[in-house]
């Protein structure tokens, strides 16, 4: 743009000489300065489509610009969304180890109720052979007695007398064995009960 002006000035100042010459010099200067108005209109289109394609370039940034911003905020958004994923993930993660420790301490509780059933059960069949063995006895000492009873001169009163003690005693013994098979039904039922009420739990936990 600068050598434009420049040389325009250059062509009115050569136009100002040619007019102190005469007429064919007026005619030439004419055509220099026609020529001159025609490179100065072309430079200044030149220079007017230089400013528009300047303008729709600043547009062109701006643009770029406003979505390049657009996505530096998408950006921080999604940081913060990772952000938040990543201490939700470790929260559950927390979760997780806890309820694993929970359960782990479950478990050896119920392995120490099942240690406790089977000792129950082990001091329950102790007093079941010992049941067996008193009735052993009984039934000893009752054919004793009727052998007794066959050979000796007792009256058949006393010896009725004595049947019916040990009968007695063995409906008690009997009974006991009843008293031990519902205790040990008692233990069984309440040992089902305490296991389904702790599933029970752990599902609405």
């Amino acid at each position: 743009m600068s050598l434009a002006k420049d040389k325009i000035i250059e062509d009115l100042h050569r136009e100002n000489q040619a007019l102190k010459t005469g007429p064919t010099a007026a005619a030439t200067v004419t055509h220099d300065l026609r020529t001159s108005e025609h490179l100065l209109k072309h430079t200044m289109d030149e220079r007017a489509k230089l400013e528009a394609d300047l303008r729709a370039q600043e547009d062109i940034d701006s643009q770029t610009i406003n979505r390049l911003d657009g996505e530096r905020c998408h950006l921080k958004v999604t940081e913060r969304n990772k952000a938040d994923e990543i201490a939700s993930l470790r929260s559950e993660l927390e979760y997780l180890r806890i309820s694993c420790d929970k359960k782990a301490a479950d478990s050896a509780h119920l392995r120490r109720i099942g240690d406790d059933l089977r000792a129950s059960i082990r001091v329950i069949s102790d007093d079941f052979a010992a049941e067996r063995n008193i009735n052993d006895g009984l039934r000893i000492n009752l054919d004793r007695t009727n052998i007794a009873t066959d050979s000796s001169s007792v009256s058949l009163q006393e010896k009725r007398g004595r049947i019916d003690a040990l009968h007695s005693q063995i409906s008690q013994s009997k009974n006991m064995q009843d008293d031990l098979h519902r205790s040990l039904n008692d233990k069984d039922e309440d040992r089902k009960a305490k296991l389904a009420k702790k599933s029970k739990e752990e599902r609405q936990k």
